[in-house]
């Protein structure tokens, strides 16, 4: 079908329409996808709980159910294109109820992010003890931001350079121009998201290195799930684009994809800023040569009475490297860290544990 013919069938059925429907709203027939995406949703996410618990063929199940939502969704989508494309069903008030619809859910992927944004700076901003008072936590080499993640971000802001060529393109009727414009925005996004999965494999810390890691993969996972989802959705525009399916007015499915690719967009940008360069900037700035790292122990006490400062004192002298050494036969006693680098402030944290209890006092080292 050319694209003359597309615009002579809708506007035939949008000339008849008045016949037999006195108002621009879609009123769908009864459909079987909205209970089946339900269901198959249910027993995608109930198999997921049994796998993550271990439990033998939930794996099978949930595979099961991944393909049950899938094949679901796909029918769903494959009916709103018909009703779209071919039946005329899309106004322009159903038009704007759609983008509506989109714009919503895109701010509610948002506060999704909002909420990951803010398990990271809760962990960062103030880290723990258990993680040596230091972000990345001690043993954790964060990822330097000049390297694949840098390339990464240039890649995405390409593709939303390429994507917004092919928008524009559609809406100046340049059926050339969109077709190159997505083309470019797809390959993009599967480089970028091959390199994310290179970035994994050379990472030196996995998702059970404590928050740091858990922070990381679930703000960078959860951005590479959505970069797929956009991908997908991209590439289907592009098919369509190519079948002829969208106008220059009309072309709802390819504007939604467009949009939801910018938010991703913008995610990333936040990401690189927060998660690489800021964190790996907290990883560089705060460690100190050992050389300085002494003080004079006063004569040990036999009783400390705080056993939870006394706790917290043994887990910074486990994390920190830390030992008490004498530098001559009946001189002081000092408090020594030997790892190759160390955290300042947790540093002033363990001696002031110290100095509060009375046995530390700050001494010329020499």
């Amino acid at each position: 079908m050319s694209i003359s013919n597309s615009i002579e069938t809708r506007s035939l059925l949008l000339s008849i329409r008045p016949e037999y429907q006195s108002h621009p709203h879609h009123l769908t027939l009864e459909s079987p996808w909205p209970i089946l995406t339900s269901g198959a949703i249910l027993a995608m996410l109930s198999s997921a709980a049994l796998w993550f618990n271990s439990l033998e063929g939930a794996g099978t199940w949930l595979i099961l159910g991944l393909i049950s939502t899938a094949t679901a969704m796909t029918l769903w989508w494959a009916d709103c294109i018909t009703e779209g494309t071919y039946l005329g069903h899309h106004t322009k008030v159903v038009q704007h109820s759609l983008s509506l619809g989109v714009s919503l859910f895109i701010v509610t992927e948002a506060c999704f992010f909002v909420s990951i944004f803010w398990a990271y700076f809760h962990s960062s901003l103030a880290p723990t003890v258990e993680l040596g008072s230091q972000w990345p936590p001690a043993g954790v080499t964060a990822l330097s931001p000049l390297a694949v993640p840098l390339l990464n971000t240039l890649l995405l802001v390409s593709s939303g350079a390429t994507v917004t060529y092919g928008h524009h393109a559609m809406f100046h009727a340049s059926r050339t121009g969109a077709l190159v414009g997505l083309s470019l925005t797809v390959i993009l996004a599967v480089v970028f998201t091959a390199l994310q999965g290179l970035e994994y494999d050379v990472a030196g810390f996995n998702m059970s290195d404590g928050a740091f890691g858990s922070c990381f993969f679930f703000a960078t996972g959860f951005h590479g799930f959505h970069v797929l989802v956009g991908t997908i959705a991209l590439a289907v525009g592009l098919v369509r684009s190519y079948l002829y399916h969208f106008t220059d007015t009309h072309h709802i499915g390819l504007e939604a994809s467009i949009l939801y690719w910018h938010f991703v967009d913008v995610v990333w940008l936040f990401l690189y800023m927060a998660v690489y360069w800021w964190g790996a900037a907290l990883d560089a700035d705060c460690l100190i040569d050992p050389s300085v790292l002494y003080c004079a122990v006063a004569p040990v006490k036999t009783n400390y009475d705080d056993s939870s400062q006394l706790n917290e004192v043994m887990t910074g002298l486990i994390l920190g490297d830390g030992s008490l050494v004498k530098k001559y036969a009946g001189g002081n006693t000092y408090f020594k860290y030997t790892q190759g680098l160390v955290h300042w402030p947790y540093l002033l944290h363990v001696f002031n544990l110290f100095k509060e209890a009375g046995l530390v006092r700050m001494d010329d080292p020499s």
